[in-house]
């Protein structure tokens, strides 16, 4: 018996949003210096994921400004970013992101994503902050906001960012219907 696949796009377009200084520059620049070995025509730095015995190639481009669309016109994925050391900027992915998101990206595939993971990672005890986000926090988002996954990462350490690109990859696979305008 064949296995029908939903058709794979030749390159998958990833959008990564989230407000300032939430890690995204330095996730995407970790891309392009670790993993990437060309750009696309919109300088989006362009990898190859092996997955499931094949391999899907992931273009990653940012998002600069809430009335920026052009990036959502264009992905198939998007990574929505907060710090883990600011529990604002996860607050903004369900009051400001999210819904910027569902407004813009019909064919909505998201991964919500925690950014600077080494910093809780490096805090004790003692020093912990209230600021802090909590790995449960994030999980509970991802279910309200409808994400496919929660990932936790450090850009500084790698920490997290393999498994991110799988997930992505993986996510391109699956097959969505257009959310109604």
């Amino acid at each position: 018996m064949c296995k029908r696949r939903w058709p794979i796009p030749r390159l998958v377009r990833v959008a990564i949003v989230g407000d300032r200084q939430c890690g995204k520059t330095e996730l995407r620049r970790m891309f392009a210096d670790r993993f990437s070995s060309r750009l696309d025509a919109d300088a989006w730095p362009i990898l190859t994921v092996p997955i499931d015995g094949d391999s899907v190639e992931i273009a990653f481009g940012q998002e600069g400004h809430p009335h920026d669309i052009m990036p959502f016109v264009k992905s198939h994925v998007v990574l929505l970013c907060f710090a883990v050391d600011s529990v604002e900027s996860l607050d903004s992915v369900r009051t400001k992101w999210s819904p910027y998101v569902d407004e813009y990206c019909r064919w909505r595939r998201v991964i919500l994503v925690c950014c600077k993971r080494d910093i809780r990672d490096a805090m004790t005890e003692e020093n912990y902050s209230p600021g802090m986000v909590k790995a449960e926090q994030g999980m509970e988002l991802a279910g309200q906001i409808g994400a496919y996954r929660y990932v936790e990462c450090s850009a500084y350490t790698g920490e997290g960012v393999k498994e991110l690109l799988e997930h992505a990859a993986r996510l391109s696979r699956i097959p969505v219907t257009p959310i109604s305008p």
